[in-house]
């Protein structure tokens, strides 16, 4: 199996070649990808998406001719995924007095929810159950209740959390990737410390 990260475009359906922004989606996969094992195993250095995309834009031969633009599809693409619906889950504690939140790799002033974007022909709760398994390798697909979450609309933006109540303090959790959140800072935090 190649472990080049080209491989997440070249390997592209025929059809799929010729949607920039499925591209791009992508170019997101092989980057991660790069983060998380090929720059450490070639000792390359970390580089932005940005630029990532810029360099694939350029090496691919079915994409060279788009690479001139490769910045305006960058910025399109990434006004396009602030579009995409996002899913996750408040997970609490039996008392319901703590709460798990995640922080960025990159933006260690990023806690947040287990959350993130909804893949094409996706139901919102698999969404909900597959970005919660990878950002905290914890299954919540048994005790989901499809009825119960909280959702907002920001800037065209649909957020829904789904209510997890009564998780173990002494549940495991760790991140199934290795570059989007910090391993070591998933954390209960009680919520009287969330506003210090």
């Amino acid at each position: 199996m190649c472990s080049n990260p080209s491989r997440f475009i070249i390997n592209l359906p025929e059809e799929e070649k010729k949607e920039l922004l499925r591209i791009c989606y992508q170019v997101e996969l092989a980057h991660w990808f790069y983060l998380d094992f090929y720059s450490q195993e070639h000792n390359l250095p970390n580089i932005s998406g940005r630029d990532f995309l810029k360099i694939i834009f350029h090496h691919i031969p079915f994409l060279k001719e788009h690479a001139e633009r490769s910045e305006t599809i960058f910025e399109s693409w990434r006004k396009h995924k602030r579009t995409v619906p996002t899913y996750g889950a408040i997970i609490l504690n039996s008392t319901l007095e703590k709460v798990l939140l995640v922080q960025g790799y990159w933006a260690k002033s990023s806690w947040g929810f287990p959350k993130g974007k909804l893949n094409e022909n996706e139901q919102n709760f698999n969404c909900a159950i597959r970005e919660v398994r990878e950002e905290t390798g914890f299954d919540i697909s048994k005790i989901i209740n499809q009825e119960e979450y909280i959702e907002h609309t920001l800037n065209e933006q649909t957020i829904r959390l789904y209510i997890i109540p009564g998780v173990s303090e002494e549940t495991k959790f760790q991140p199934q990737t290795r570059k989007e959140i910090k391993v070591g800072l998933l954390a209960l935090l009680a919520q009287g410390n969330m506003c210090n």
